[in-house]
């Protein structure tokens, strides 16, 4: 009933304007939250001897890195989207988890972004991400492996009545419509776009479970290169 109620919400003109005021909004404000987090906060992290940075840390904020997040968790509020703001060759340590795809691909952010860790990091420096395994997603798909994905996917609360789980191809749809995936990676993938930028020693890792969360194991790509 109240998918249905919101569901004609987004229908009326006024109600899909005031959700793009909101989203205006939003933007204005995360802009101005990094701004303050770039010019005044990050200064105290920028002489550190060993920099570890714990990117999109969400909730799962770490000892021992500078977490950061545009969200009210971490250490510092950055816009990840843009360069960080730390001195070339000064970051010992770089992980991600759960957050690099929701970078916008296409027109290049990824991209851009990947360069800009390789730019932070030592000579010898390391990255760990951890990130949506596609390749999984699709092999399950191809086996009609229901079981996989109702492991670790709920989706029949949270879509509209009328896209109501009927077919295997909506946990898909789900992981980039509603969870708001913006690419699909797999290892080929990463390790053409890494070893482009320069990076060496790319492997495809194992789950860590000093900073790896243990739910989201079964659908991960451990990925762990070098500078």
């Amino acid at each position: 009933m109240k998918n249905k109620k919101k569901l004609a919400r987004n229908q009326i003109p006024v109600f899909r304007i005031l959700k793009k005021l909101l989203e205006i909004y939003t933007e204005i404000k995360l802009l101005f939250i990094d701004k303050i987090n770039r010019k005044f906060k990050v200064k105290k992290y920028l002489s550190l001897n060993k920099i570890n940075l714990n990117l999109g840390c969400a909730t799962a904020t770490k000892k021992g890195f500078i977490n950061i997040d545009i969200a009210k968790f971490g250490e510092l509020r950055l816009d990840l989207r843009k360069p960080l703001p730390f001195k070339d060759h000064s970051v010992d340590y770089i992980l991600s988890e759960h957050y690099f795809q929701y970078i916008e691909f296409i027109d290049s952010t990824a991209l851009r972004c990947l360069n800009d860790y390789y730019r932070l990091l030592k000579k010898g420096g390391k990255m760990r991400m951890i990130i949506p395994d596609h390749e999984k997603f699709f092999k399950a798909y191809a086996k009609k492996d229901i079981n996989y994905f109702k492991s670790f996917m709920r989706i029949s609360n949270k879509l509209p009545h009328h896209l109501k789980y009927s077919s295997i191809i909506d946990y898909i749809n789900y992981s980039f419509q509603y969870g708001k995936v913006r690419y699909a990676y797999d290892f080929e993938k990463i390790q053409i776009i890494l070893k482009s930028i320069g990076f060496k020693n790319i492997i495809k890792g194992n789950f860590n479970p000093k900073e790896d969360r243990e739910s989201r194991k079964t659908y991960s790509l451990y990925i762990q290169a070098e500078k």
